[in-house]
């Protein structure tokens, strides 16, 4: 009688053990099939996990961005709707998309992705788009500013449009500015609007043809005339939070250029155009150009470092950057 007792028990545990093996070879079966379905395209075959990292990196940079606005008090609502405050977000109508442009942040590829959106196109290839183009008043032509929709029609592109911005560390932003305006022989508007009145301003016994041309302007000259700004700053070193009020925009991306191919891709996909242009895989030298301003701005005194971070230390806390610490033994950006 004994023996049939266990005899019986024994035959239970192993079906009840078999059935749990079946149950989770079934699971698992299941968990692999969702992970390589092969109707996804190509570029939103990420796992499950990557996608959760995402979305908690990108709610962490959001909530960091309300703080900080609540913290330095500026507004987060607005009684009227300024249409001047959005002369540089662009809007693609067709897919519901919202972008601010900040120059020096990829912001030519963006355009160009806006482009495709917006315009017949058979290219999907950000790339095929002429750089100079993006730039252009044309341009503006096919992508319209938000600025130039009513004040009703901005109010409704901001709550049920989805919106990207994208930002970088300051103070390299900065001087990635000032290599492409006042380096480069071609940016004649820069040398003439701005080069002449910062010679003009802070070299000491300029000649004349430097103060005729304006093409000569060093760092530490561009560095000061941005520190004592006697006109709203250009919007090549303009602050993001001006640039883009996300205290009053409620993005649904910030990225980074450090992150820029990730943060990128991931935005495609939210915005659920993924399938229709792609972001263009040519490096961008973020490594090699972190350490040129290593180099460059450890030639200036650490109290000029430290005005530039006061200028910008809205920029360095909202999205979360370190203090500019240049002087010190092996800092990084």
């Amino acid at each position: 009688m004994v023996y049939k007792v266990v005899k019986g028990k024994l035959i239970i545990a192993l079906l009840s053990a078999m059935i749990i093996l079946v149950f989770l070879l079934v699971h698992s079966n299941h968990v692999m099939v969702e992970y390589i379905n092969p109707e996804v395209d190509s570029r939103e075959k990420f796992s499950n996990q990557f996608l959760t990292n995402e979305e908690i990196e990108q709610e962490m940079r959001k909530k960091n961005v309300q703080e900080i606005c609540r913290k330095n008090l500026i507004s987060q609502k607005q009684a009227t709707v300024n249409p001047q405050q959005f002369t540089d977000i662009l809007v693609d109508d067709k897919h519901k998309l919202l972008y601010c442009s900040v120059p020096k942040v990829a912001c030519t590829n963006w355009k160009r992705i806006l482009y495709i959106l917006s315009v017949k196109n058979n290219s999907t290839n950000p790339v095929n788009i002429n750089a100079s183009f993006v730039h252009s008043t044309d341009f503006t032509k096919h992508v319209r500013l938000l600025s130039s929709y009513s004040v009703s029609e901005i109010s409704n592109k901001l709550e049920n449009y989805f919106k990207i911005m994208f930002v970088r560390e300051p103070l390299e932003r900065l001087l990635s500015a000032y290599r492409n305006k006042f380096t480069m022989p071609y940016n004649r508007y820069f040398h003439k609007r701005y080069g002449r009145k910062i010679v003009k301003m802070f070299r000491k016994n300029p000649n004349q043809t430097s103060l005729a041309e304006g093409n000569d302007v060093q760092f530490k000259e561009f560095v000061q005339y941005v520190l004592n700004p006697k006109e709203p700053l250009n919007q090549h070193w303009k602050q993001y939070y001006k640039l883009c009020h996300p205290c009053i925009v409620n993005y649904d991306i910030i990225g980074k250029y450090e992150t820029l191919y990730r943060d990128s891709i991931y935005a495609l996909q939210r915005a659920g155009i993924s399938h229709k242009v792609t972001f263009p895989t040519s490096a961008y030298h973020h490594r090699k150009t972190s350490d040129l301003a290593l180099e460059i701005y450890r030639q200036l005194p650490e109290e000029t470092i430290h005005k530039l971070w006061q200028l910008y230390s809205v920029d360095y806390t909202m999205f979360g950057y370190s203090y500019p610490d240049y002087h010190s033994t092996g800092q990084t950006i």
